[in-house]
Formats: structure tokens, C-alpha cells, sequence
């Protein structure tokens, strides 16, 4: 299911003022999908239609006053709510670069891996080197590669000096051959080529 939200249909949160003063929890579990009677805050995914609407700002507005919070839900007793919006927002409008870099960097590897997947089903581009420092991770190297593996060539010459750059982690650097050949692409296995001469034998591949 991590790829499905790059098909996914655009998400409206609707969400009334009152509600975000009355009950932060139940805005919690309404921003992930449960829908309560009382109505006072909807999650809506509407097919095919990007269309602007009335107070959608206000709405974003508020959408990220909520998640500022969840992303802020420290230790052990707040890691269920901190990668519960790092799953929330590989569905939600590309606005929440702020929040989703926190998430990136959460000591928590769970968190971290739904953060990466985020990345990449919204194409962040900008969060790439987020995304490549958490290769050091065992735990989440799979999904960061998998999310990596979505840019293409269009992050082949960030690797390019990654794999040249003897500041960076080897940790990080001996993923990035696998990532490499992932992408696959004439101008990825000639960024492997140019690092045949390496001392490292995982990086030469």
C-alpha cells in the first residue's frame, strides 16, 4: 500500500474552528480517516477533482496546526501519534514540508520509514538528502531506497557526489551502488563506473 497514494485521489479536509478548540484527539483519529457523528470534522477524498475551493487555505491552515502537534508528541508515549501522521501525510496535499522533515529525522525507525515513504510518493524532491541520511539506518534502508529508486535520473549526479564525497557517511555510501542500480538507467551505471576505483569494495560494487 505505500505506492497507492501516488494514485490516490486528492485529499479536502474540512474542518470546523470550534472543533480544533473542543477535542485535539478526536481531530486526531478524523484526520486519519475515522468519521465521527458529530461532523465536526471531515476527511473527503474527492475523485479526480483539483479544483480550488472556499476556505481551503484555512483549512490547510488548520490541518497543519493539528499535525505541528502530532509531529511534536515526544518519546515512547507519542510514537504512535508521530508515525500515524507520518502515514497521514503521503495522502494530504504537498504542504507540510516543515512537518514531514521533522518526521525524517525522528529517532524512532518506524517513524522514520512511513516518513520516507511519504518522500517518496510525493516526489519531494527537496527532501532527497533527508531521505539519503537515513540509509545509515539498517531499518529503514529498504523503504528509503525504495523511495529513492522514484526520482530517477533526476537525483543521479546528488548520488554521483555523494558516492565521490568522503565526508559522508560510509554507512550511507555503500547503499547507494544498490540504489543505483535500482534506478537502472545509462546515466546511473555510469556513476557506478566512475566509482569502480574505490577502496571500499561495497561501493565498487
Amino acid at each position: 500500500d505505500r505506492h497507492r497514494a501516488r494514485d490516490a485521489h486528492a485529499v479536502i479536509i474540512e474542518l470546523d474552528d470550534r472543533a480544533v478548540l473542543h477535542d485535539q484527539r478526536v481531530l486526531h483519529a478524523e484526520l486519519l480517516g475515522e468519521r465521527h457523528v458529530a461532523g465536526e470534522v471531515h476527511v473527503r477524498a474527492v475523485h479526480g477533482d483539483e479544483r480550488a475551493r472556499p476556505g481551503q487555505a484555512q483549512n490547510l491552515d488548520a490541518a497543519r496546526l493539528i499535525l505541528d502537534g502530532m509531529v511534536r508528541e515526544a518519546g515512547e508515549e507519542g510514537r504512535r501519534t508521530r508515525m500515524e501522521a507520518a502515514r497521514l501525510l503521503a495522502w494530504l496535499p504537498d504542504a507540510f514540508e516543515s512537518q514531514l522533515t521533522t518526521l525524517l529525522r525522528d529517532e524512532d525507525a518506524e517513524v522514520a520509514r512511513y516518513a520516507v515513504i511519504a518522500v517518496g510518493v510525493l516526489k519531494k524532491r527537496t527532501l532527497v538528502a533527508a531521505v539519503l541520511e537515513r540509509l545509515a539506518d539498517p531499518l529503514v534502508v529498504p523503504d528509503a531506497i525504495d523511495a529513492l529508486a522514484q526520482f530517477g535520473d533526476s537525483i543521479s549526479g546528488t548520488l554521483y557526489d555523494y558516492l565521490g564525497d568522503p565526508s559522508v557517511p560510509r554507512g550511507v555510501r555503500r547503499e547507494i551502488p544498490e540504489l543505483l542500480l535500482r534506478i537502472g538507467t545509462a546515466q546511473a551505471h555510469f556513476v557506478l563506473l566512475e566509482h569502480l576505483a574505490d577502496r571500499d569494495a561495497h561501493i565498487r560494487f
